[in-house]
């Protein structure tokens, strides 16, 4: 697009900005990896580091590319960029920005989008396969929960303390059937025992593969994995002409749920008496703001999924004037 006038402004509205959510929501919505990643990387207290270097890099990629394209197309950039840079309709055509992309880097873009595509559905696939295979062949059973019995618990608090002090007062620690820690105690003590306590054991690799052994096994896991592959191809198949919008539904209902709102939930849950005020009242002020745009988004969305309507706008985003024809065509007179 060599020599193109000034790029047509956006037509602002808090729609528009609301309805980003759920592009944004999907695109950074990776929470549901995290906890295999911590159970596999060999140094898991870096996960942190790791998580907030990772959202740095994709968020200077995410910028790079935004603004690659706003300067180029201004309003009339699509959601997606490449629908900008290729019509769908008419692939060897002009561009809906009004030109005409070179074939070889239309190919390599698509190319690109279906490595990361390819990448991404293959890793945030492998936490929903687990929890099929768990709730639905019985594979994977955890370990033990004990109902905790409050009151019980509570007698022994005052012995657990004397342990505790003995053990940490003696070279050698103090022989008993009674296994006390630290942390445990503390627990007690503040009252955030859980109601559910959790028997400890270790997780092997030779455990985690055990599930997998055999062609019974093999053959049952396999089938429901293709099945859910299938019904996803289908939804894929289905909504692939509202491919944004099927984007913006998936980001404000499953993503927002899955890597914003239950973390943040059992977050507060779990360390509500350690937590600062000052955590608290921003957990819960994210909580209300992202299932407000998460609803918001999703009935918008929903609207456009289920019952699209006739609109055909090429431009929605930009002032009247340029909502139904590009701003610029670049043809022989532009060289």
């Amino acid at each position: 697009m060599r020599g193109h006038s000034s790029i047509p402004s956006p037509d602002v509205s808090v729609h528009q900005v609301l309805m980003c959510f759920g592009n944004l929501a999907l695109a950074y919505g990776a929470a549901i990896v995290v906890p295999d990643l911590h159970r596999e990387h060999a140094q898991p207290q870096r996960m942190p580091r790791v998580v907030v270097i990772t959202i740095l890099f994709t968020s200077a990629f995410f910028i790079a590319i935004a603004l690659a394209g706003y300067t180029a197309g201004g309003c009339q950039l699509s959601g997606n960029i490449l629908y900008s840079i290729v019509s769908t309709s008419e692939p060897l055509g002009l561009a809906p920005l009004g030109f005409t992309a070179d074939r070889g880097a239309v190919v390599m873009a698509y190319l690109f989008m279906q490595i990361h595509i390819t990448i991404a559905f293959s890793t945030l696939m492998m936490p929903p396969f687990y929890m099929a295979e768990r709730l639905v062949l019985g594979m994977h059973v955890g370990p033990k929960v004990v109902r905790y019995n409050d009151a019980e618990e509570r007698v022994n608090v005052e012995h657990d303390l004397e342990l505790q002090g003995s053990y940490v007062r003696s070279s050698t620690p103090n022989m008993s059937d009674h296994q006390v820690s630290t942390s445990s105690l503390v627990d007690k003590t503040e009252g955030r025992m859980s109601q559910l306590r959790v028997v400890g054991d270790e997780i092997t690799e030779q455990r985690l593969h055990e599930p997998y052994r055999g062609a019974r096994n093999a053959l049952r896991y396999i089938t429901l994995r293709i099945c859910i592959i299938v019904i996803l191809v289908v939804c894929a198949v289905l909504a692939r002409k509202r491919f944004l919008d099927l984007v913006d539904f998936t980001g404000a209902t499953a993503h927002t749920t899955s890597c914003l709102l239950m973390p943040l939930i059992i977050y507060l849950r779990v360390f509500w008496r350690k937590m600062s005020f000052l955590d608290k009242g921003a957990s819960i002020i994210v909580i209300a703001v992202c299932a407000a745009a998460g609803c918001y988004v999703m009935i918008y969305a929903g609207k456009e999924l289920f019952t699209p309507s006739d609109d055909e706008t090429l431009f929605p985003y930009c002032e009247t004037e340029f909502i139904d024809k590009p701003y610029y065509i670049r043809n022989s007179t532009n060289y």
